[in-house]
């Protein structure tokens, strides 16, 4: 593997745990409750795409989370670089996943159809 990509995925790693510590730190319950589910660096180290598990949040709340997110993103941010001892963090977006919701439905889906036919046997 290419030495630059060991390298990346390594940071992304250990951005991944301290993000997930200074989400768990936050005062605000909502916020701090939220399960991160992955972290990509992009551009380098100057973007960080966090991947919050959406499968139990309400969609029409996500606006207002990711908002509060963006606004405790100055915090997250000191947080990293104390942590990790970078010069700077990067910036930080939010994005929801619901890619496990939407399995859970596939599966359903899935059992659906494998019940009516065994029913129609």
């Amino acid at each position: 593997m290419d030495p630059h990509k060991i390298k990346q995925l390594r940071a992304q790693s250990a951005l991944y745990e301290v993000v997930c510590e200074a989400i768990a730190t936050l005062n605000d319950a909502e916020l701090s409750g939220l399960v991160v589910l992955e972290v990509r660096l992009a551009r380098g180290k100057s973007d960080a795409i966090i991947y919050i598990d959406g499968s139990d949040l309400d969609p029409a709340t996500w606006p207002r989370l990711e908002s509060r997110l963006q606004k405790a993103s100055g915090y997250l941010s000191k947080y990293i670089v104390a942590a990790e001892g970078w010069f700077k963090a990067p910036k930080l977006h939010f994005k929801v996943d619901d890619s496990i919701q939407r399995a859970n439905r596939m599966d359903e889906l899935f059992d659906r159809i494998h019940k009516k036919g065994s029913d129609e046997s």
